[in-house]
Protein backbone atom coordinates (compact mmCIF):
# COMPACT_ATOMS: atom_id res chain seq x y z
CA UNK A 1 0.00 0.00 0.00
CA UNK A 2 1.20 3.42 -0.69
CA UNK A 3 1.63 5.93 2.14
CA UNK A 4 -1.38 8.14 1.36
CA UNK A 5 -3.83 5.18 1.29
CA UNK A 6 -2.53 3.82 4.61
CA UNK A 7 -2.83 7.30 6.18
CA UNK A 8 -6.45 7.56 5.01
CA UNK A 9 -7.27 4.10 6.41
CA UNK A 10 -5.79 5.01 9.78
CA UNK A 11 -7.58 8.37 9.88
CA UNK A 12 -10.94 6.79 8.97
CA UNK A 13 -10.60 4.19 11.70
CA UNK A 14 -10.22 6.85 14.40
CA UNK A 15 -13.11 7.50 16.82
CA UNK A 16 -15.29 10.60 16.52
CA UNK A 17 -13.26 12.37 19.21
CA UNK A 18 -10.45 12.78 16.59
CA UNK A 19 -12.73 14.46 14.02
CA UNK A 20 -11.15 17.90 14.52
CA UNK A 21 -7.68 16.40 14.18
CA UNK A 22 -8.61 14.69 10.89
CA UNK A 23 -9.99 17.95 9.46
CA UNK A 24 -6.78 19.81 10.41
CA UNK A 25 -4.63 17.01 9.00
CA UNK A 26 -6.37 17.18 5.60
CA UNK A 27 -6.42 21.01 5.51
CA UNK A 28 -2.68 21.22 6.15
CA UNK A 29 -2.01 18.44 3.62
CA UNK A 30 0.58 16.82 5.80
CA UNK A 31 2.62 14.06 4.17
CA UNK A 32 4.05 11.85 6.92
CA UNK A 33 4.96 8.21 7.30
CA UNK A 34 2.91 5.83 9.43
CA UNK A 35 5.25 5.96 12.47
CA UNK A 36 5.20 9.77 12.33
CA UNK A 37 1.37 9.73 12.05
CA UNK A 38 1.28 7.47 15.10
CA UNK A 39 3.40 9.91 17.10
CA UNK A 40 1.25 12.87 16.00
CA UNK A 41 -1.91 11.01 17.03
CA UNK A 42 -0.45 10.20 20.45
CA UNK A 43 0.46 13.85 20.96
CA UNK A 44 -3.01 14.97 19.87
CA UNK A 45 -4.62 12.45 22.22
CA UNK A 46 -2.60 13.69 25.17
CA UNK A 47 -3.91 17.21 24.46
CA UNK A 48 -7.54 16.08 24.73
CA UNK A 49 -9.34 17.03 27.92
CA UNK A 50 -9.40 14.23 30.47
CA UNK A 51 -12.31 11.85 30.18
CA UNK A 52 -14.96 12.11 32.82
CA UNK A 53 -15.57 8.66 34.12
CA UNK A 54 -19.15 8.28 35.14
CA UNK A 55 -20.07 5.63 37.64
CA UNK A 56 -23.54 4.24 37.79
CA UNK A 57 -24.57 3.08 41.23
CA UNK A 58 -27.72 1.04 41.47
CA UNK A 59 -29.16 0.47 44.88
CA UNK A 60 -32.42 -0.23 46.59
CA UNK A 61 -34.77 2.75 46.67
CA UNK A 62 -36.00 4.39 49.83
CA UNK A 63 -39.71 4.02 49.06
CA UNK A 64 -41.08 1.73 51.82
CA UNK A 65 -44.25 0.93 49.88
CA UNK A 66 -42.29 -0.75 47.14
CA UNK A 67 -40.30 -2.82 49.58
CA UNK A 68 -43.42 -3.96 51.40
CA UNK A 69 -45.14 -4.84 48.15
CA UNK A 70 -42.17 -6.87 46.94
CA UNK A 71 -41.78 -8.70 50.23
CA UNK A 72 -45.48 -9.55 50.41
CA UNK A 73 -45.36 -11.15 46.97
CA UNK A 74 -42.86 -13.69 48.17
CA UNK A 75 -44.73 -16.54 49.78
CA UNK A 76 -42.97 -18.17 52.68
CA UNK A 77 -42.89 -21.94 52.92
CA UNK A 78 -45.86 -23.27 54.87
CA UNK A 79 -47.64 -19.93 54.89
CA UNK A 80 -51.29 -20.06 53.87
CA UNK A 81 -53.01 -17.32 51.94
CA UNK A 82 -55.78 -15.61 53.92
CA UNK A 83 -59.31 -16.64 53.03
CA UNK A 84 -61.53 -13.74 51.94
CA UNK A 85 -64.72 -13.20 53.96
CA UNK A 86 -67.72 -15.11 52.68
CA UNK A 87 -70.48 -13.24 50.91
CA UNK A 88 -74.05 -13.47 52.11
CA UNK A 89 -75.83 -16.68 51.24
CA UNK A 90 -78.01 -15.99 48.17
CA UNK A 91 -80.65 -18.41 49.46
CA UNK A 92 -81.21 -16.30 52.62
CA UNK A 93 -83.21 -13.72 50.61
CA UNK A 94 -85.09 -16.18 48.38
CA UNK A 95 -88.85 -16.62 48.76
CA UNK A 96 -90.50 -19.96 48.00
CA UNK A 97 -93.18 -19.72 45.29
CA UNK A 98 -95.20 -22.53 46.87
CA UNK A 99 -95.37 -21.70 50.59
CA UNK A 100 -94.13 -18.06 50.44
CA UNK A 101 -91.54 -18.65 53.19
CA UNK A 102 -88.06 -17.09 53.04
CA UNK A 103 -84.93 -19.24 52.80
CA UNK A 104 -85.61 -21.91 50.18
CA UNK A 105 -86.84 -22.46 46.63
CA UNK A 106 -89.90 -24.31 45.51
CA UNK A 107 -87.81 -27.28 44.35
CA UNK A 108 -86.51 -27.65 47.96
CA UNK A 109 -89.81 -26.87 49.72
CA UNK A 110 -90.76 -29.67 52.16
CA UNK A 111 -94.47 -28.96 51.72
CA UNK A 112 -94.23 -29.05 47.94
CA UNK A 113 -92.14 -32.24 47.94
CA UNK A 114 -94.56 -33.93 50.33
CA UNK A 115 -97.50 -33.01 48.05
CA UNK A 116 -95.64 -34.35 45.02
CA UNK A 117 -94.92 -37.59 46.83
CA UNK A 118 -98.57 -37.86 47.89
CA UNK A 119 -99.80 -37.21 44.32
CA UNK A 120 -97.25 -39.66 42.96
CA UNK A 121 -98.43 -42.43 45.25
CA UNK A 122 -102.09 -41.68 44.38
CA UNK A 123 -101.43 -41.81 40.63
CA UNK A 124 -99.47 -45.06 40.87
CA UNK A 125 -102.28 -46.61 42.91
CA UNK A 126 -104.91 -45.46 40.45
CA UNK A 127 -102.78 -46.56 37.49
CA UNK A 128 -102.28 -49.99 38.99
CA UNK A 129 -106.06 -50.25 39.54
CA UNK A 130 -106.84 -49.47 35.90
CA UNK A 131 -104.43 -52.05 34.64
CA UNK A 132 -106.13 -54.81 36.53
CA UNK A 133 -109.48 -54.22 34.86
Amino acid sequence: MDGELSQDLVLQSLPSSFSQFVVNFHMNKLDVSLPELHNILQTAESNFPPKKSSVLLIGEGSNPKKRKRNSSKKKKVGEKTPVPPKAEDPESKVVCFHCNKVGHWKRNCKVYLAELKKKGSETTASDSGTKEK
